[in-house]
């Protein structure tokens, strides 16, 4: 019996890739709606051009670190 001379892909390979959005500001400032609206934009063009499937979208809308702890930076 000899190979196929081509490579089928398997169901797994078929299917199309999943990822997730990590969009983030560090302060609740007037236009950080903005900035999580083109990080949004950004991630949705990204991955069209990369064939993936965005199945997840998680928004921190926070505090930067130095200030987490109530500490001046």
């Amino acid at each position: 019996m000899t190979a196929p001379t081509h490579h089928e892909p398997s169901k797994a390979q078929a299917r199309t890739k999943r990822t997730v959005m990590y969009l983030r500001v560090a302060s609740r400032q007037p236009g950080d709606l903005a900035a999580i609206e083109s990080q949004r934009a950004a991630c949705h063009e990204l991955a069209r051009q990369h064939g993936l499937s965005i199945t997840r979208e998680y928004v921190d809308v926070g505090r930067s670190g130095p200030h987490h702890s109530g500490k001046e930076a």
